[in-house]
């Protein structure tokens, strides 16, 4: 049940009473509250129910009702008047359309019922106060705002392109664009889309860990490899599924298998010949740069 304002009531016992104010506030957000031309609207049913109110709807007339213990009031759609127990007053805007929903003058609480109003900018929320109960109404752009303040710097991130290297298992070199993160409990999970359509979810991290993966050439490369490199495809077959063999070049191995672990060179009468050691028991011998053994 939605319940959200101030209320008296008197309680005896014995001879003796007491009375005592209690204040309820609703605990989630409504939605949508809009600013326009420095009025602020927010939808008819959702808040009058929220206060409380028996709300009803005549669409012959476009009229809805909303009654409030002892209190009617009237809202007609394209009219800046409402009724208040049968008494006209003048609203601040008309009654309109926002969102598929019916929305009214905020300021009409405020100047009725007394309630204090007020409008955060920079979230777009306001919170309607009656007393200590409060009401909360975000506009349309409060979630992606509020998602713009927890993302940070991850914001610059969002749109760019990237191809997959090293990442969960995805097939290597796939382009695909950032389009989103979630956030949940400071952990951020990227959300990718390639140009089909399709999206992958990345694991959840933190946010320097996801900056981090963004930025190394291991996990993501930010360029087109086929493009950057004119290889044979049967040289591509090979790196795509993290193989090497004699006669590949250094830069072929590195993008098929990364980073060595430990290197050594040696140079003499016009041949140069460099060791490459991917933990204890591989190495990849390259003689004048291109591979000439590989000893598992």
């Amino acid at each position: 049940m939605k319940a959200a304002g101030t209320t008296k009531i008197t309680v005896k016992q014995g001879g003796v009473s007491k009375s005592v104010t209690l204040s309820a506030s609703y605990g989630y957000y409504l939605q949508y509250a809009k600013q326009v031309n420095g009025v602020i609207y927010i939808p008819v049913k959702d808040v009058f129910e929220t206060m409380g109110a028996k709300v009803s709807y005549n669409s012959g007339t476009k009229t809805f009702t909303a009654k409030l213990g002892n209190t009617v009031v009237e809202l007609k759609q394209g009219s800046a008047n409402a009724k208040v127990d049968g008494k006209a007053v003048r609203m601040k805007g008309t009654v309109r359309q926002e969102n598929g929903m019916t929305v009214f003058p905020a300021s009409l609480l405020a100047d009725q019922f007394g309630a204090k109003l007020k409008w955060d900018a920079k979230r777009q929320v306001l919170t309607v106060s009656f007393g200590q109960g409060h009401i909360w109404i975000e506009s349309v752009d409060t979630q992606a705002i509020d998602k713009r303040t927890a993302l940070g710097g991850l914001n610059a991130y969002i749109g760019k392109t990237y191809y997959v290297n090293h990442y969960q298992g995805w097939k290597r070199f796939m382009k695909v664009k950032l389009v989103d993160i979630e956030v949940e409990d400071r952990m951020y999970k990227p959300v990718f889309q390639t140009d089909g359509g399709k999206q992958y979810a990345g694991y959840s991290t933190t946010a320097d860990r996801l900056k981090e993966l963004l930025a190394d050439d291991y996990t993501f490369l930010n360029y087109d490899p086929y493009k950057k490199y004119k290889w044979p495809s049967s040289v591509w077959k090979l790196i795509e599924a993290e193989k090497i063999a004699i006669g590949m070049t250094k830069q072929q191995v590195l993008l098929s298998w990364g980073e060595p672990t430990s290197t050594s060179t040696v140079s003499g009468s016009g041949i140069t010949v460099e060791t490459w050691g991917y933990g204890y028991y591989t190495f990849v011998t390259f003689t004048n740069g291109k591979v000439s053994s590989i000893v598992r």
